[in-house]
């Protein structure tokens, strides 16, 4: 059979049933049987968009230097416009799929409220400047986030007001370039390098959020995002991770649960409580381009995706349903949290659980139902990760010589017909 009517450029094996190939124009298709059956995956644009960005009831949309596609229907369809000038676009938001605000790098901001169809001027008052963010929310309240600080609105855009709000003042968060912002209702997040701010009441007042101490200093953000109402998830430029349910009262740490290095994280998105996907910039080991991590236990254990050819652009979620950026002009999205076969169950276990000395341990896993020769990924704290083949009765092994104590993490990114799974830590204790 024939892959795909576009020429076929590049194939990447994730195990010897589940391909991944693509060809010109950005055409991307997956085999789940080796090759002899072929299906699309994704939907093209047509256009170079740089973000996507997804909303609650399946719509999402994308924003480009010369575009914005909009699909209320999961992705079914899409509608692609500009804005009426010949300058880029530099940041564009939309609150529903009729209603979006637009400014181009001359600094003029414009609203539709009818799709893209025709659009109006806006005056951003005090709001000077190329913004970093623009945040619709509802009720007809507006956020544009500058450097200098946030300007509000509370009748759709019409005019816009300073926030002055202690916490705003001369805030390093604000001022460095931010990383992301994400909404619910009335809650804000802005997340910056330097922390995170949110606000309760639709931009009117806002607070810091405490960051976790890391040498009893507040770490820097690398990525991060956050879901209403109160759950953020941050990667540290010292690739560490952390998870907060409560504000930033409390942090948890799951490094270790992760397995992939961080450092290779370019983006988080945030789902539903307890759900969050990694989208990595580049491949930790070869054949693994194209990769999403995805945790639906609060980041106790994470499952590899091959869904790409080639490595995400950009992700984003909301409870029920992630969008993925592809290249730049083909839009993924899942409502199954990636999961599109039957569940698979690895597990891993050590020889020895506890040391007294520098020791050799061996470390024995485990994939249910395993037909042999899948691709299973180990990762040991301390040491690079290993691939590993699993034998026709389901089983891997691995030798380590310890000094210290170690933790240890299976993944496997499943094959099409079964999906991929990941264990929790396996710790093993130097006393």
């Amino acid at each position: 059979m024939t892959a795909a009517a576009s020429p076929i450029k590049a194939v990447a094996f994730a195990s010897p049933t589940r391909a991944v190939a693509a060809g010109a124009g950005g055409v991307t298709v997956v085999s789940d049987d080796a090759g002899a059956t072929w299906r699309r995956v994704g939907a093209s644009i047509g256009s170079d968009l740089t973000k996507v960005v997804a909303r609650p009831g399946g719509f999402g949309y994308g924003v480009g230097p010369a575009t914005i596609a909009v699909s209320s229907n999961g992705g079914e369809s899409w509608a692609t416009f500009g804005i009426p000038t010949p300058l880029p676009i530099h940041v564009a938001s939309f609150f529903d799929p009729l209603t979006g605000y637009a400014q181009d790098t001359g600094g003029t901001l414009r609203r539709t409220t009818n799709g893209g169809a025709s659009w109006q001027v806006l005056d951003p008052g005090p709001a000077l400047g190329l913004f970093q963010d623009i945040v619709p929310l509802r009720g007809g309240r507006v956020l544009l986030i500058t450097a200098r600080g946030v300007a509000r609105s509370t009748d759709g855009g019409e005019s816009f007001a300073l926030v002055r709000h202690p916490t705003l003042r001369n805030n390093r968060i604000i001022r460095g370039r931010l990383l992301g912002t994400a909404s619910g209702g009335s809650r804000v997040f802005l997340l910056g390098r330097r922390g995170i701010l949110r606000s309760t009441d639709g931009g009117r007042s806002w607070q810091r959020l405490k960051l976790p101490r890391v040498a009893r200093r507040a770490p820097t953000i690398a990525a991060g995002d956050c879901a209403a109402p109160s759950t953020c998830w941050i990667v540290t430029t010292g690739a560490r991770m952390y998870r907060t349910t409560n504000f930033g009262r409390g942090w948890s740490d799951l490094t270790r649960p992760v397995g992939v290095p961080l450092k290779a994280v370019a983006r988080v998105a945030a789902g539903a409580r307890g759900e969050a996907f990694l989208a990595l910039a580049q491949a930790p080991s070869p054949g693994e381009q194209g990769v999403v991590h995805h945790t639906s236990d609060g980041g106790r254990t994470w499952a590899p995706q091959v869904v790409e050819a080639q490595a995400l652009g950009w992700i984003d979620a909301v409870p029920g349903r992630a969008w993925g950026l592809a290249r730049t002009t083909r839009v993924l999205t899942t409502t199954t949290g990636g999961s599109t076969g039957t569940p698979s169950v690895l597990s891993i276990r050590a020889s020895k659980r506890v040391i007294l000395k520098p020791t050799v341990v061996t470390v024995t896993g485990r994939l249910a139902g395993a037909t042999g020769g899948e691709q299973v990924a180990l990762y040991a704290r301390g040491f690079p990760a290993r691939i590993l083949t699993v034998s026709s009765g389901g089983s891997f092994t691995s030798l380590y010589r310890l000094r210290r104590t170690t933790t240890f993490v299976a993944q496997w990114a499943g094959d099409g017909v079964r999906d991929g799974d990941g264990t929790p830590v396996l710790k093993v204790r130097r006393r």
